[in-house]
């Protein structure tokens, strides 16, 4: 399969692309049945089966052939290195796309930016069409200007193609523009390609694929769904907070459609923040094959994710049980960048709803409570937009209805008590989604009666010939006289107990009233508690007191009965014994004591 390369190429060379790298080689030889020439050889993977690259390199060698690799991913044999410099050749290794973008003398400039793990062997390759006599220039953000004169810069005539080549790039922002020297409109595609300098430090890479690699059918009401999923990474490390957009590649004449990628954990997207940003995909037009671009930009908040893995919560379970650690080490911010990368296609055997609107609004996966009060008995509730048909446009209204249990919502949810327009006091309107995407907030107003509701919600959308409606979502309890609610994230429709994993998790909000109720409620505990110990030590002092009283007066009547005064005795108190009582005085001083 010879291919006309998007960059400078050796003179004279065979360009042969390989991904199983031994049978390409031996394809490539007897391709060429010449004495030298030049192999492209690029690969993506480990070596899996015989015949093995040391069973060929000593017939690429003898036939004067120079082998230059091309390692597309990290996972590539370095052996696929050994036999380019063995054969004379050139090993290119983690080649990373930066941009991929067009440019026309009618348009004016574009950009694209390269960060530091880029800014190795850099190309930036046009292949233009229309006039030859095109002239291509780039300028560095300090306003040094690049193009014909150059030593960075060569055209190719034959092929169209002219390249500029950098063995060090300034890193920043770059613009570029084409001209013609004879007034003729020309325009061309750009591609930016680099090379990580550093041996320490792994550059941002980007993935993108689709979740089904084949489609049998599509008609209204089917169960099949197609999703595209872009991961953005530094190694195992997840990127977060960045742009991330697919171009899908359609047949017929509908042409090219741009989709937003999220990793919001919402939607197609399961998991939040873990560096997989998803959405569905239902904007086909023909049977046929459909590719994908997709385009990485940075924002202010992209940073490389210290907790987590790609993929993986290392806070879950599963993530234990595959030995993966928690971490609390810091986000990394990125710094700007860019990532370009061509994804793999899937094929659509036919399109029996062609010309119809297939799908239904996707399931509100996110309902959350996000406030109540007790005293007027509202609850504030969120959640993501989903659109007319899954994520895609607008649906034409939301239906909120609630019950005293959440079995009753998931299995009757049309025969349960709606929430009327009246009971809604913050202005929001049912009858007004917004665009998929955007966050709804609706402040309703729940009747006496109940302690205990559970709500849920869906999307219509009307403008179809049979109105459709969104799966039931999620269902969040609230208890209106404890202060405090739960939110069940159920992506599942599972019981209570599948929801304590992964997606399924239930959490616990806290609201203002809550706190407020709950540090009334201790300092009313603290106020009892130290009212009964003041009373129980008061009366405990008061009996000892008694007791003490009582006893003291016991002493003082048994002294006086031992040892009686009168008012005539001067001297210490005569004490008598059992032998020998006391001889009266006088008779006056005499007593009779009978004691029973």
């Amino acid at each position: 399969m010879e291919l006309k390369m998007k960059g400078r190429i050796f003179q004279g060379s065979y360009v042969q692309t390989v991904l199983e790298c031994i049978v390409g080689l031996q394809k490539a030889l007897e391709i060429l049945d010449l004495d030298g020439g030049n192999i492209i050889l690029v690969s993506d993977g480990m070596e899996n089966e015989a015949p093995f690259i040391a069973e060929v390199k000593g017939n690429v060698v003898d036939a004067g052939v120079k082998v230059h690799s091309i390692a597309i991913t990290q996972a590539a044999d370095n052996k696929i290195d050994g036999i380019a410099r063995e054969s004379g050749g050139k090993s290119e290794d983690k080649i990373i796309k930066v941009h991929d973008g067009s440019v026309s003398t009618t348009s004016g400039n574009d950009r694209f930016f390269i960060s530091p793990d880029v800014s190795m062997d850099t190309r930036v390759i046009s292949e233009y069409q229309g006039s030859p006599n095109v002239e291509f220039y780039l300028e560095s953000s300090s306003g040094q200007q690049y193009g014909p004169g150059s030593a960075e810069y060569s055209c190719q005539k034959k092929s169209n193609i002219c390249v500029f080549e950098f063995s060090s790039i300034k890193t920043g922002s770059w613009t570029y523009f084409v001209r013609t020297t004879d007034g003729s409109s020309a325009s061309a595609s750009v591609t930016v390609v680099g090379k990580n300098p550093s041996t320490t430090i792994r550059a941002i890479e980007a993935e993108v694929y689709w979740h089904l690699s084949a489609i049998d059918d599509i008609d209204v009401g089917t169960e099949t769904i197609q999703t595209i999923h872009a991961t953005v990474s530094q190694g195992y490390l997840p990127v977060v907070h960045v742009d991330v957009t697919v171009t899908v590649e359609r047949p017929g004449n509908d042409g090219p459609v741009t989709l937003v990628l999220l990793d919001n954990g919402v939607g197609a997207d399961i998991k939040k923040d873990d560096g997989i940003y998803s959405g569905f995909f239902s904007a086909f037009t023909a049977p046929g094959r459909y590719g994908s671009v997709v385009s990485v930009e940075s924002t202010s908040g992209s940073a490389i994710s210290g907790h987590s893995t790609l993929g993986i919560d290392r806070e879950s379970s599963a993530a234990s049980a595959s030995g993966f650690q928690s971490s609390s080490a810091p986000d990394v911010p990125t710094g700007e960048f860019q990532r370009s990368v061509s994804g793999q296609s899937f094929q659509l055997m036919a399109f029996t709803g062609q010309g119809q609107v297939i799908y239904s609004p996707a399931r509100i996966s996110d309902l959350t409570v996000k406030d109540f009060n007790n005293n007027d008995r509202s609850v504030t509730l969120t959640w993501t937009a989903v659109g007319a048909e899954l994520d895609t446009g607008t649906a034409s209204q939301y239906e909120i209805r609630y019950a005293n249990d959440s079995t009753s919502l998931r299995s009757s949810f049309d025969q349960q008590r709606i929430v009327v327009q009246d009971t809604i006091v913050n202005g929001a309107d049912q009858n007004k989604p917004k665009d998929a995407g955007q966050t709804e907030v609706f402040i309703i107003v729940l009747p006496e009666g109940y302690l205990v509701y559970y709500l849920a919600v869906v999307a219509i959308d009307n403008n179809r010939s049979e109105n459709a409606s969104s799966p039931v979502s999620n269902v969040v309890p609230v208890h209106l006289e404890h202060p405090l609610v739960m939110t069940l994230e159920n992506k599942t429709e599972t019981d209570w107990a599948d929801s304590m994993s992964n997606k399924t998790e239930t959490g616990w909000i806290g609201s203002t009233s809550f706190i407020a109720s709950m540090t009334l409620a201790l300092l009313v505990v603290v106020i009892f508690i130290s009212v009964v110990m003041y009373f129980r030590i008061k009366i405990r002092s008061q009996h000892y007191d008694l007791q003490t009283s009582d006893q003291q007066r016991r002493t003082q009547i048994h002294e006086n009965v031992l040892s009686p005064q009168t008012s005539k005795s001067t001297g210490p108190p005569k004490v008598s014994n059992a032998t020998h009582p006391p001889t009266p005085t006088s008779p006056a001083e005499t007593f009779t004591i009978q004691i029973d």
